[in-house]
């Protein structure tokens, strides 16, 4: 499994947003959040860095401290 995939997963845990929500509060169209949660095309790394500071967090704290 890629990482980028695993990271836009965990980030999906984290905010328990449903698709339409993360997609207005990020921006992207529900039809690409749904392709990045089937894992149909993988969001860059770059990406998800955007994202997950568009929902007000940071990517590197909440990835260590969910994995604790």
């Amino acid at each position: 499994m890629e990482i980028q995939f695993e990271i836009f997963l965990k980030l999906l845990e984290i905010v328990n947003f449903n698709q339409a929500e993360l997609s207005r509060r990020t921006g992207k169209p529900v039809e690409r959040i749904n392709e990045w949660k089937n894992g149909k095309h993988l969001p860059s790394f770059k990406q998800l860095v955007v994202r997950t500071e568009k929902l007000g967090y940071n990517l590197n704290v909440e990835l260590v401290k969910n994995k604790e």
